[in-house]
């Protein structure tokens, strides 16, 4: 070859130097790629998995159209699994009708700001009127329950995702007198216990001493599990306010508490104060289908009692293998032994929703004074 052409040739090679090497380098996973392509293929293939079926109410109180309905009854609705706690709100629900004025006692018409509490351990939400008012005698009431592609976004949403499947309308009648074994509001829950009627009626130390027995979740125990100490005050405001339960770790942060994410339980704080709907540690409670059975070791105030709805009982199969498959890691609590029962439960969410009150553990008393 003449010199010249040679060194032509060289100059135009020399720029395409770098893209050989490169080539050279990725051909082991340009083959891989070429093996993988038709695993990929029967990927895109496989059916997307089923939404879940839509939200129901399976209970309500009154029912729909029911006449004669007593002037100082809550609305109550059961559904079929466990809410989103952020979907409770006034905007999922609106109520029409009358109330009475606490000052003047006039009747007042429009649209009703009841209060939305939820229930957690009977997947109900209970809404009230505000304290010291009534539904106005004789008047029909007409009560719209969301969808939430219906109403902007707001509607009830349970946990794994599903809505209503229609908006629901349905109205009722009030009568002329309050109902007076309607329970009245549910007290303040303190850590201690205390004496009520003679009775000592045990507050939520003596629920979570059960957890702390044995060496589980104890002070004794230098290694709790998961790091979760609840054998006195002061270990429970430092290994489980707001803090996230590990179980739930799978957001941006191992330190932040997350609410209202694109998906539940992410994050979950072990216990959030004045939120029993976002207190991971109920929902490990409410994993165990006895939970829901009541043992009979003590009674509850009437105003912590289960709510006067039909139904009761534990959730569906359904709900409760959603509640552990995909969202509540891990053994429910306790892991073994006697349950704690329907009243310790319903006694440990009213702890939360009172705020999670703590005391001094040597001030907590066992029993009533003689």
């Amino acid at each position: 070859m003449p010199r010249a052409a040679a060194l032509l040739a060289l100059r135009v090679a020399a720029p395409l130097a770098p893209a050989l090497r490169l080539a050279a380098l990725l051909a082991p996973a340009l083959r891989l790629a070429a093996l993988l392509a038709p695993l990929a293929a029967c990927d895109r293939g496989t059916p997307a998995p089923e939404p879940p079926p839509p939200l129901a109410i399976v209970a309500q109180r009154p029912e729909a159209e029911e006449t004669l309905v007593p002037l100082n009854r809550p609305l109550r609705l059961r559904f079929d699994r466990f809410l989103r706690p952020d979907s409770v709100a006034r905007q999922s629900f609106r109520v029409t009708g009358g109330t009475f004025d606490p000052m003047t006692g006039a009747p007042v018409v429009g649209n009703e700001f009841l209060e939305p509490f939820y229930d957690v351990a009977e997947r109900a939400v209970v809404f009230r009127l505000p304290e010291g008012e009534r539904w106005v005698p004789r008047t029909r009431y007409t009560v719209t329950v969301w969808r939430a592609t219906d109403n902007n976004g707001f509607g009830f949403r349970s946990i794994d995702g599903a809505e209503l499947a229609a908006t629901l309308n349905f109205g009722f009648l009030t009568g002329d007198a309050d109902d007076p074994a309607e329970p009245p509001r549910p007290p303040v829950v303190s850590y201690c216990g205390r004496c009520e009627g003679g009775a000592f009626v045990p507050g939520a130390r003596d629920v979570l001493q059960r957890c702390a027995s044995a060496g589980c979740h104890g002070d004794d125990n230098p290694t709790p599990p998961l790091g979760l100490r609840l054998g006195s005050s002061a270990s429970i405001a430092q290994s489980a306010f707001d803090l996230p339960a590990r179980e739930t770790l799978r957001g941006p942060s191992v330190n932040a508490v997350q609410r209202n994410g694109p998906a539940f339980g992410v994050n979950m704080a072990r216990i959030d104060p004045d939120n029993p709907g976002w207190s991971f540690l109920l929902y490990k409670v409410l994993l165990r289908e006895d939970a829901y059975v009541p043992v009979g070791d003590f009674a509850l105030p009437a105003s912590l009692g289960p709510l006067p709805l039909p139904g009761e009982g534990p959730p569906s199969a359904a709900a409760l293998e959603f509640l552990g498959g995909r969202f509540v890691t891990g053994s429910p609590m306790p892991p073994d032994g006697p349950a704690l029962g329907s009243e310790r439960v319903r006694l440990l969410q009213a702890w939360l929703a009172s705020g999670a009150p703590l005391d001094d553990d040597a001030a907590c008393p066992s029993a009533c004074p003689p």
